[in-house]
């Protein structure tokens, strides 16, 4: 029997968590990968709108600071 090696885990940051950011992690989300947001390296035109991406994104991917996920 052959199997597919599984998807390395990864981690996203960037500008638009509405948009781009969330754009990614779905994509990636279907496509099989494990996501992490690093919430401290996105952003949004407002924080409310920020707030509001990241908790969307709760359901698709861990979403934690840089520096926890560095730390592992």
């Amino acid at each position: 029997m052959v199997t597919a090696a599984a998807p390395p885990p990864f981690a996203v940051g960037g500008i638009s968590t509405p948009l781009a950011i969330e754009s990614t992690a779905r994509h990636a989300h279907d496509a099989g990968f494990q996501i992490t947001i690093l919430q401290d390296l996105c952003a949004a035109p407002t924080e409310e709108i920020h707030q509001q991406s990241l908790e969307t994104l709760q359901n698709l991917a861990e979403v934690r600071r840089s520096q926890a996920w560095m730390q592992g």
